[in-house]
C-alpha cells in the first residue's frame, strides 16, 4: 500500500508536534477516574476506554455524563498502571453521549 502525495504533504505540514511516542493500548483497556483529589483513597466514579497512550499522558473516550473541562485535575488508574494524578489538556465532545479527552499525567 502506498501513501498518496497529498497524504505525505499533510503529514509534513501538520501543526501538531508530539513530544512523545504514542502507542495503542491492549483491546478493552480501561482507565478508572476518581475526581475527589482531597482523599487518599481511590474510589473511581467514571470509567473510560483508553484509545492511545504515551509516557506523559493518554487519549480516552467516555460517556458525556460529566462535563469535564481543560485543566481539571483528578486521579486516574490507566490500564495496568498504578494510580496517579492527571490533568485534562483538551476535550472534544462528539455528541450528547460521547466525549474524547486528552490527559496529561502529573506524577
Amino acid at each position: 500500500m502506498s501513501i498518496s502525495k497529498s497524504t505525505k504533504e499533510a503529514a509534513v505540514k501538520s501543526p501538531v508536534k508530539r513530544k512523545g511516542i504514542r502507542f495503542t493500548p491492549d483491546l478493552a483497556a480501561f482507565a478508572y477516574i476518581d475526581i475527589d483529589m482531597e482523599t487518599k483513597t481511590f474510589k473511581p466514579e467514571f470509567t473510560a476506554l483508553l484509545i492511545e497512550e504515551s509516557y506523559r499522558g493518554a487519549y480516552i473516550v467516555m460517556r458525556a455524563d460529566k462535563q469535564f473541562v481543560p485543566d481539571f485535575e483528578f486521579k486516574i488508574k490507566p490500564g495496568n498502571l498504578g494510580i496517579m494524578s492527571a490533568k485534562i489538556r483538551w476535550v472534544k465532545k462528539h455528541s450528547s453521549k460521547v466525549t474524547e479527552i486528552g490527559i496529561e499525567y502529573l506524577d
